[in-house]
């Protein structure tokens, strides 16, 4: 059974390897694209608040040295108040920036996704289009998730507290346990999200309806997805643990290479991460015995080329 489950969920992978050689072109447009606009985005956010955080610090140090009493001292705290408000609201422009833009190609990646695995094309322009008509649907559904997930940390942080309260002498090592069965339950949660998402793609259907569809067709492939989750989670702790060796003390360019290095990274690994879903979407369904048809009225041209799932395709 276990040497079952790995070879499946292997297969998984492999089919995201065949669909990312199958269609070569498709899949390097979802990528570079991206790739450029993040690169943007985070360029321009590290040497926009650059300038407005070395302010904010010169300000801090002065205020601390200053009397509370005297009219430079609320000059000092006015001018502080003033730079935390335009850092937050530049970075709250960049972070949304970069949301929208991770969500549409995420989008996009699994309609290419899709297309591909049904051994059709579609040109980049109208996946894009494509992909700007059928937004709605996936962010109800994303609304959802992000609602129980909200709902989950806030359970999460009260049984935190409550444990606190209760067994303060073994607090820490009974915390760590907590920790790793709230993350492990997360994990098995964020299937049925992930798989909600490509429904609501894929499928006319969105928000808790997505949802009852993926608890439905996931049956019998929780432990596929709680892999991938695993998998691609490992992959995202390392890329987290390399932003922290980005030397403070190095100038500014060097800083934006390592952080570009380590943000393109993990859009990558979010790509491949719905790639493998989506996989996994197909995969549910064929077990289920259920044929599935992309939604929508774009025309697509058939790829004169065997099956992806052959077997025999190097």
């Amino acid at each position: 059974m276990e040497l079952k489950l790995l070879g499946d969920f292997l297969q998984i992978l492999l089919d995201v390897y065949k669909i990312s050689r199958k269609n070569v072109k498709l899949i390097a447009s979802i990528t570079i694209l991206p790739i450029f606009l993040h690169s943007i985005i985070f360029s321009f956010n590290i040497f926009s608040i650059k300038p407005l955080f070395a302010d904010l610090v010169v300000k801090q140090s002065f205020l601390l040295i200053t009397s509370p009493n005297t009219p430079e001292f609320l000059n000092l705290l006015m001018g502080v108040i003033h730079d935390i408000k335009i850092l937050f609201g530049v970075e709250s422009i960049f972070l949304l920036a970069a949301s929208v833009s991770s969500f549409l190609f995420s989008i996009a990646t699994i309609f290419a996704t899709a297309i591909t695995y049904g051994g059709k094309n579609i040109s980049i322009n109208d996946l894009l289009s494509r992909t700007i008509k059928s937004w709605r649907r996936p962010f109800v559904t994303w609304f959802h998730t992000t609602l129980f997930f909200t709902g989950f940390n806030f359970f999460y942080l009260a049984a935190e507290l409550l444990l606190m309260l209760i067994v303060y002498e073994h607090h820490v090592s009974l915390s760590k346990i907590l920790l790793v069965v709230a993350l492990s339950f997360l994990s098995y949660l964020s299937i049925v999200w992930n798989l909600a998402f490509v429904i609501s793609v894929l499928e006319e259907i969105y928000g808790i309806e997505a949802l009852g569809e993926a608890t439905k067709i996931v049956k019998g492939m929780k432990l596929h997805g709680f892999l991938l989750n695993l998998l691609f989670a490992v992959i995202t702790v390392i890329l987290f643990q390399g932003l922290r060796l980005i030397p403070l003390k190095q100038s500014t360019k060097v800083q934006v290479i390592i952080g570009l290095l380590v943000v393109n990274s993990m859009y990558l690994v979010r790509m491949i991460l719905m790639m493998g879903y989506t996989v996994l979407y197909y995969k549910c369904k064929k077990t289920l015995g259920e044929d599935v048809e992309l939604q929508g009225s774009a025309e697509y041209v058939k790829i004169p080329t065997v099956s992806l799932i052959k077997e025999d395709i190097p």
